[in-house]
């Protein structure tokens, strides 16, 4: 008896955890010389069917943020403070257009934010007034335009862009909220779209596909049948496109680079256009290349839309959690995206 008491007071609880850490390593051990195996035998990472389009699953919804919190009961807090942001650089802009080359030196001190003197200096001799900068031209025209050094010029530039979008969504949602046929609001959704593509406003895409009368736009040109793409010209086009991408969850980068590559396209050039040559010819990715040949093909077989995609099969190894009679067991799992 004075034996097995010794024995069991020298079981004690550090002991005990000392050989769990040691059975813990072995199993370790043992299971790596099992993963080695696995990775001889399939690789990695084995991916034994196509992946879907880049964005075409993983993209976070291009849904009014607003929208989204109503669904919750959440108030939209986010949605207002987008939509002003937006409502205050389009009154920054009609603000600006105002201004004689005085008042630009000092927004351009004030607001942009360079007050570098030899830049103001420059500008100062050239004697822009708010209307010039402002005016309908490119990124492009800009940059001829403004004789400033690099980092100040592109400052500045980013800002014009910023305030002619955010004018241009303005416009455009005033336009739409007393617009009555469905044709008309995709043409202007179009033309917007567009307009914003034209003035590479990268950083304003997203509030204007979030804008709740867009997107009940954009829900409106899915449904528009074959005959009707035929007839679209490069506007309503580039509406049709958007609405497709983002029904697919293409994020606002994607489909400002897809409408840009794209543009001045027709509906018949769309209907009749193959995937060689929206790789060839518009340099259009594989993945937007396939895809919207599916979505043409989806205009003469409402079946085939959308198209279904083959899963992505992944295996991955790890450890798995600890059981309570076997202790940790060395898993593999297998990841379907």
């Amino acid at each position: 008896d004075s034996c097995r008491t010794s024995a069991a007071m020298a079981r004690t609880p550090a002991s005990r955890k000392i050989g769990r850490v040691l059975a813990l390593l072995a199993l370790f051990w043992a299971g790596q010389q099992a993963v080695q195996t696995v990775r001889a035998a399939v690789g990695v990472r084995a991916v034994p069917f196509a992946r879907p389009p880049a964005g075409a699953w993983a993209r976070k919804p291009l849904i009014a943020r607003g929208a989204a919190s109503k669904a919750d009961g959440q108030p939209d807090e986010v949605d207002d403070n987008e939509d002003d942001e937006v409502s205050k650089l389009a009154k920054e802009h009609d603000a600006v257009q105002s201004y004689d080359a005085k008042k630009v030196i000092r927004w351009v001190k004030e607001s942009v934010r360079i007050t570098d003197r030899e830049e103001i200096t420059k500008l100062k001799a050239q004697k822009y007034a708010g209307s010039f900068l402002l005016e309908k031209s490119s990124a492009a025209d800009l940059e001829a335009k403004l004789k400033l050094s690099d980092g100040p010029k592109d400052i500045l530039i980013e800002r014009i862009k910023k305030l002619k979008a955010a004018a241009a969504i303005r416009d455009a949602k005033r336009k739409l909220d007393n617009a009555g046929a469905d044709e008309d609001r995709i043409a202007m959704v179009g033309a917007m779209l567009s307009a914003l593509v034209e003035m590479d406003a990268v950083d304003v895409m997203r509030s204007a596909l979030e804008v709740p009368v867009v997107q009940s736009v954009l829900k409106a040109a899915l449904d528009v049948s074959k005959d009707d793409v035929g007839s679209y010209g490069p506007k309503k086009v580039a509406a049709w496109i958007a609405a497709k991408l983002v029904s697919a969850q293409y994020d606002d980068s994607d489909i400002q680079q897809a409408l840009r590559k794209l543009a001045g396209m027709n509906g018949n050039q769309v209907l009749t256009v193959t995937q060689d040559q929206l790789k060839e010819n518009y340099k259009l990715e594989v993945a937007k290349a396939e895809f919207l040949v599916d979505a043409v093909q989806g205009l003469n077989d409402p079946s085939a839309w959308p198209k279904i995609l083959k899963p992505s099969i992944i295996i991955e190894e790890g450890v798995g959690l600890e059981d309570a009679a076997r202790g940790p067991c060395l898993c593999w799992f297998v990841r379907v995206c």
